[in-house]
């Protein structure tokens, strides 16, 4: 069975410095990003900067406080960011206590109302 499984196993390493993709259960971790639809929603959260390797298997991450989450992951949930480009972006978007992001519209461009099933409906263009 061993050798079954290490077919499919990548051997990984970072060094301090590089930049990596976060891979995070979207539906779990509500602090760092809500994009709408769950099942939608991408697996790797915007680059972060590794901060010091902690064990052999274990990073720790440049994450905002905003985060709420534990700065330290294994390696089977980074994978490294390709290109030499990095933009991150410092803060996050604003959420209240439940962890669920203030949506303010920038815009209304177009309003109208509808009437379905004997109730009106006002839809926005935003």
């Amino acid at each position: 069975m061993k050798v079954q499984v290490d077919k499919h196993r990548k051997e990984r390493s970072f060094e301090v410095g590089d930049w990596v993709y976060l891979k995070l259960q979207p539906y779990r971790q509500r602090t760092l990003a809500y994009k709408g639809k769950w099942k939608l929603s991408p697996r790797y959260f915007r680059p972060r900067q590794l901060l010091q390797k902690v064990g052999t298997v274990s990073y720790k991450l440049d994450l905002p406080l905003e985060a709420k989450l534990h700065p330290v992951f294994l390696v089977s949930c980074l994978k490294l960011k390709l290109g030499q480009y990095v933009h991150p972006n410092p803060t996050l978007p604003p959420v209240d206590a439940e962890g669920c992001v203030f949506t303010k519209p920038i815009k209304v461009l177009q309003a109208r109302s509808r009437t379905l099933r004997s109730r009106e409906i006002t839809e926005v263009l935003v």
